[in-house]
């Protein structure tokens, strides 16, 4: 993980390091059944969006708050989307999104990303 000087608006984006072949020629080789290891991806977040800004104040009042960790596996999915590809498990990033959104007491975190929505 790394702290991003490029992103403006996402919270996080998943890239690859600066030596990394393409993820489009990696499809290409893919598609003509070439092995090759996985390349490792990076995840960049964005110190200044206001989601992470809230969930270091969660995590430096209560590190052991079971928000801290949904959010954070959160970000590396939302990274993959930020990175414009597929989370690798799209179905349960879905239903990630659905519970955080519809504020589900085991993620408990409508609040911490959508503070303007009252209930």
């Amino acid at each position: 993980m790394r702290v991003s000087s490029r992103l403006t608006d996402s919270m996080a984006c998943l890239v690859g390091d600066e030596y990394d072949m393409s993820p489009q020629l990696a499809r290409m080789l893919r598609a003509m059944d070439q092995k090759m290891a996985p390349a490792k991806r990076i995840l960049e977040i964005n110190p200044d969006h206001p989601v992470l800004a809230k969930l270091l104040h969660v995590y430096e009042h209560d590190a052991k708050e079971p928000v801290v960790g949904t959010v954070c596996a959160a970000l590396v999915r939302f990274g993959a989307v930020g990175g414009r590809r597929l989370p690798p498990d799209p179905g349960q990033f879905s239903k990630l999104v659905a519970d955080l959104m519809a504020d589900k007491p085991e993620c408990g975190v409508a609040s911490l990303c959508f503070p303007h929505i009252s209930r």
